[in-house]
């Protein structure tokens, strides 16, 4: 038996691509965190990532754009709970859930 890696592109009605596959370009960490959450990437090419924190209700609590590999959000003022992170580069999209405690 052999493993394979499968890529799973879904068009949206924003015109923007969600990626569902096994190899994800982005890792977010700790999960769950306390007062610090990290965004980790192998694969930027110098291309500027956008970041978008979630709150269960839907509201945007976090806003912000990296370049580096590594980028780590503060988190000390946000409720325990669970959150969603959205993180796109050009037209790619991934969503991540992660819970405060």
């Amino acid at each position: 038996l052999s493993m394979i890696n499968l890529t799973v592109v879904l068009p949206s009605t924003t015109g923007n691509n969600e990626v569902f596959n096994s190899d994800q370009l982005f890792s977010v960490r700790p999960n769950p965190f306390n007062n610090k959450l990290t965004v980790h990437s192998d694969n930027l090419n110098s291309k500027s990532t956008s970041i978008k924190i979630f709150n269960s209700m839907g509201a945007v609590i976090y806003t912000g754009k990296f370049f580096a590999n590594d980028f780590s959000v503060e988190t000390n003022s946000f409720a325990k709970g669970i959150y969603l992170v959205e993180l796109k580069k050009e037209s790619t999209i991934q969503r991540f859930k992660v819970v405060k405690n």
